[in-house]
């Protein structure tokens, strides 16, 4: 698996691991996160939602969000969507950053040994094309080819972005579905059949990504489809 250019070019100005992904200290432990820093990264290894993984406040085993139907059969992140990792996940997509990516594949290969996930084929969240020209790189790519080039298994495109959409950001969870419906589409039905996959992604809020991939995938015949992502939101039940 070849590195793409934009990665020589990242990998060529810098060596991540050496420095903190928050405030660019020295990090010996190549974990990318300081002693300063490693309060301010929350992992999400405390109660979490039984189907997406998400961080869960109260009594329920379910987030909100799983309340209605969900394709992917289980997901898991690495750390909670707040604080440090917000603003390291902001400087990957919107920083050109894609540096940071190495980084971030190293925390989700460890969590994807932690956890004995087993998967036949591995891919990401695809962008538009003009989307990606803008930004300069797919975040969720260079997330999936470090990630595969950790654990020695293959990046496979198996899917597209057939229409150009709102960004999920400015959306509610109604509007998130919506805005997706219809916007994937398999890129080979034949490969994925009868197939567990893993999609990589960098993150998880309301699941609407992970499920619309997750539906074309199984409408393709997936066997299973399984979501990893570096984190996703703190999901709070009101507590009264």
């Amino acid at each position: 698996m070849k590195p793409t250019f934009l990665k020589e070019l990242f990998n060529s100005l810098s060596n991540p691991f050496d420095k903190c992904l928050l405030c660019g200290a020295d990090c010996f432990d190549k974990s990318g996160i300081c002693q300063n820093c490693l309060e301010y990264f929350h992992f999400n290894n405390g109660k979490t939602c039984l189907k997406c993984g998400c961080k869960l406040t109260g009594k329920n085993d379910y987030c909100g969000n799983c309340a209605e139907q969900v394709f992917f059969d289980k997901a898991y992140s690495v750390f909670v969507y707040e604080d440090g990792i917000r603003k390291v996940i902001h400087s990957l997509k919107f920083g050109n950053n894609g540096a940071i990516a190495q980084v971030l594949a190293k925390h989700l290969a460890d969590l994807y040994h932690l956890k004995g996930i087993s998967c036949d084929l591995i891919t990401y969240v695809p962008m538009d094309k003009s989307a990606q020209k803008q930004r300069g790189y797919n975040q969720s790519l260079l997330l999936c080819e470090d990630f595969c080039d950790i654990i020695n298994k293959e990046c496979f495109n198996l899917l597209k972005k057939i229409k150009n959409t709102k960004r999920q950001e400015q959306l509610n969870m109604k509007e998130r579905k919506e805005n997706l419906r219809g916007s994937f589409a398999v890129v080979d039905k034949e490969l994925v059949r009868d197939k567990t996959i893993l999609i990589i992604d960098d993150v998880k809020t309301t699941g609407s990504t992970a499920n619309e991939c997750a539906r074309m995938l199984k409408k393709s015949k997936a066997k299973a489809v399984y979501v990893l992502t570096v984190a996703s939101v703190h999901y709070k039940f009101d507590l009264e």
